[in-house]
């Protein structure tokens, strides 16, 4: 095969020799590492390797037919595994594969027969089959009798009850460090809570890094910890080799909350994990072993030019290594700015309630009232329905005293003065609606003497009989529930609580728990001018109520909680606004320069260029390649997210680079 390397005509500058393809043993159990076998009778017509999961990489193969084609059975090759190489001196692996489709055509030009060797997420090792962990107390005199698996999804630093929890044990896979490849057990999130739990099993419970949840899933899927005999023709990299790859890798963004499906193979797993997280993969074929995976940050790399030697300039094949390519810039999809929502702003609170009933009824006899009583038809709700009255359902100018005492609004919010009839507190410094709200459970938590372990407090009911000068918890035989759709208690006993009957006016109740503010958090990365290309204001809006939440007690004011800090110390409070602002500032700054779409078409076959690359600028042409405007406080160059090789008779020989936008640097 030969080429022009730059489409001048009456010379060729360099004839190539044609792409090696060498057929691995017929059992289809060993590569062609070692006195490789000739696939003869193809010929090697495209390579592509390409960054992450979405497209595995994979070589396409031509039959060279004397005949045509016929008696054709199932073919014999299938599943055998194939190697492409460079032929250089020593040969350079570009492909490997298994041999897995074959294409027969019959047409009027003549017959041809086209196969295909892919790159599989089985040759990477086993699929995802649950979560491995410690499962006994014993495990520090006989690790191998305490591991056991969770068949279940993996879910790094799950999201319960609205708390992060981290679920990797401080405790080390043992074949793992042996194996360099240092991976962590996991545990149960909520295991562990206890100080008891941690001295019987010897163990604590921490959040999993970026580093550490990649090399656990690295170690589980690719090492086959699970399937300890399957085959695996892909290496990974080491604990040394992950740290390498970029010091962020070790303190990097947070994993939060992250799913793995059981039944995942490592390629999909590699891309829920690091693609979201500013980090990406593929596999690099030139070595002596097992082709490896490589980690690279996505928008890092090294920095490369091309070349294509100015209009008008003598060849120079020193000069020139590039003689085609296209490039489009666009600025349509660049956003500058991006407002993200969290959940709704929760506090805990308590809040008094009132009597929920009219109140000439008020002095009717108890027993009357009773669910077998002759009055109890008709007066379900007497001393029983207590209300907060936040969504304004209770006359708040009584013309006599009532249970719960003088009646008035709930405000949740903050009033600008005193308003007749409302009662501010303070809690959401902005603006609420008058509405009705659901209690839930207190945020704030106990601590078990015995065991250490920290649990939710439940939703605390108290009265008064003296109009507030003390209070005591509900009596253990009153029966209520509480509301479902509004702020309040229903006593739905036998008999109506006497306590607060014979109180009468000087009865008082109060609920503790957490409400839900009207506004979620949020917080917005305003346009930086000198970076975004589009001088349009274009914001990209997330809703992520699952990711950043807001929930503490509220201490000051009418509605502070009775779970004060001092006696209450424990608390599952969280506040992950600052974590808004961080995130969609690293989002804008991804997003607000242009999109440089570019492919380059290179005669020849080219490795210096890899996957994972910058490419700042097609050099002689001066073509900048950078998408950030003159100015900008940082540059933003497109990075290689695919390598093809490929070989035709019009074309000969030639190296195709496929980029990617990236992210900023």
């Amino acid at each position: 095969m030969s080429t022009d390397a730059v489409n001048t005509s009456g010379q060729l500058a360099y004839v190539y020799p044609a792409l090696q393809v060498y057929l691995g043993d017929s059992s289809g159990a060993a590569p062609p590492d070692s006195s490789p076998a000739a696939f003869s009778g193809v010929w090697c017509e495209r390579v592509v390797q390409s960054a992450s999961g979405s497209r595995l990489d994979y070589a396409e193969l031509r039959y060279n037919l004397s005949a045509p084609l016929q008696n054709r059975t199932q073919p014999a090759n299938f599943a055998r595994m194939v190697d492409v190489r460079l032929p250089s001196s020593p040969e350079i692996k570009i492909a490997r594969g298994d041999y897995v489709t074959e294409k027969a055509d019959v047409q009027m030009q003549g017959d041809s027969l086209i196969a295909q060797i892919q790159l599989r997420p089985y040759h990477f090792g086993g699929p995802l089959t649950g979560t491995f962990m410690l499962s006994a107390p014993a495990f520090v005199d006989n690790p191998s009798t305490a591991e056991g698996w969770l068949r279940d999804d993996i879910v790094f630093n799950p999201i319960i009850d609205g708390r992060l929890l981290g679920n990797r044990s401080d405790i080390t896979i043992p074949a793992s460090v042996s194996a360099s490849r240092t991976a962590y057990y996991f545990t149960h999130p909520e295991a562990l809570d206890s100080t008891l739990a941690m001295t019987q099993t010897n163990e604590t419970r921490n959040l999993w890094t970026l580093r550490q949840a990649l090399a656990y899933l690295l170690w589980d899927l690719a090492w086959d910890y699970g399937h300890s005999n399957r085959a695996r023709f892909v290496d990974t990299p080491d604990a040394a080799g992950i740290t390498l790859v970029n010091d962020s890798l070790i303190t990097g963004p947070q994993v939060r909350d992250l799913r793995i499906p059981i039944g995942t193979y490592l390629p999909q797993a590699l891309d829920l994990l690091l693609i979201p997280l500013g980090y990406n993969w593929y596999v690099d074929y030139d070595r002596a072993a097992k082709p490896i995976i490589k980690i690279f940050q996505i928008g890092t790399g090294t920095q490369k030019e091309l070349k294509l030697q100015a209009v008008g300039a003598t060849l120079n094949l020193a000069n020139s290594n590039c003689n085609q390519f296209s490039v489009e810039n666009a600025i349509a999809d660049s956003f500058n700015e991006v407002l993200i929502f969290g959940d709704y702003d929760r506090r805990e609170v308590t809040v008094p309630l009132f009597a929920g009933w009219d109140e000439l009824k008020d002095n009717i006899d108890a027993w009357t009232v009773q669910k077998d009583g002759d009055q109890y038809t008709n007066n379900e709700d007497v001393w029983r329905l207590w209300i907060a009255n936040e969504g304004a359902d209770l006359d708040i100018t009584p013309s006599n005293p009532r249970p719960g005492g003088t009646v008035k609004i709930p405000y949740f919010g903050t009033l600008s003065s005193a308003v007749t009839g409302y009662t501010s507190g303070g809690v959401f410094n902005v603006p609420q609606a008058i509405r009705h709200r659901v209690m839930e459970p207190p945020i704030t938590g106990a601590k078990d003497i015995s065991t250490g372990r920290i649990q939710p407090l439940p939703h605390l009911l108290e009265y008064s009989t003296d109009s507030g000068a003390t209070w005591k918890p509900a009596e253990p035989d009153w029966s209520f529930q509480l509301l479902p759709d509004q702020i309040g208690v229903l006593f739905d006993g036998h008999e109506i609580p006497s306590e607060l009957y014979e109180a009468k006016a000087a009865a008082r109740l109060r609920l503790t728990g957490t409400i839900a503010s009207d506004h979620r958090i949020a917080d917005i990365a305003t346009q930086v001018t000198a970076d975004c290309v589009n001088a349009r204001e274009f914001v990209q809006v997330l809703v992520q109520p699952d990711k950043y939440r807001k929930a503490t007690r509220q201490t000051t004011g009418p509605f502070a909680t009775r779970y004060d800090a001092t006696n209450y110390p424990h608390s599952f409070t969280v506040d992950d606004t600052s974590l808004i602002s961080v995130q969609a500032e690293a989002i804008r700054n991804q997003n607000h320069f242009a999109d440089v779409s570019c492919e380059f078409r290179l005669p020849g076959w080219h490795t210096e260029y890899k996957i994972g690359d910058l490419i700042t600028k097609i050099a002689g042409r001066e073509i900048s390649l950078n998408a950030a405007p003159a100015g900008a406080s940082q540059n933003r160059y497109v990075q290689i997210v695919e390598r093809r090789f490929e070989n035709s008779d019009n074309g000969g020989p030639s190296t195709v680079l496929i980029v990617d936008r990236g992210v900023a640097q």
